[in-house]
C-alpha cells in the first residue's frame, strides 16, 4: 500500500520509486496530490492505470467521468 503522503510536484524530481510514480502521476491532465494518491492506491501500478477503461478509472473517489473520459484518451490519441 501506498503511504498517505503526498509529493508535491517542485523543481526537484523524487529519488525513491515510489515518490517517482505519485511525481509521474501528478503530470496527468487534471491530476493533483491527492488524486495522484488515490490513483496508485486503486490500481498500485502506473501500467494498471495506463491499461484501465473509463468505468474503471472512474471508480477512483474524485474522478467523474469526464476525468476518466480525460485520463483514457490521454493515454491512447496522438
Amino acid at each position: 500500500m501506498h503511504s498517505p503522503y503526498f509529493v508535491r510536484k517542485t523543481g526537484k524530481k523524487p529519488k525513491k520509486n515510489q515518490n517517482q510514480q505519485h511525481y509521474f502521476i501528478q503530470s496527468l491532465p487534471g491530476v493533483g496530490p491527492a488524486i495522484a494518491h488515490k490513483l496508485l492506491a486503486h490500481f498500485n501500478t502506473i501500467e494498471q492505470i495506463i491499461l484501465a477503461d473509463i468505468k474503471t478509472l472512474s471508480e477512483v473517489e474524485g474522478i467523474g467521468k469526464a476525468k476518466a473520459e480525460r485520463l483514457f484518451h490521454f493515454f491512447r490519441d496522438q
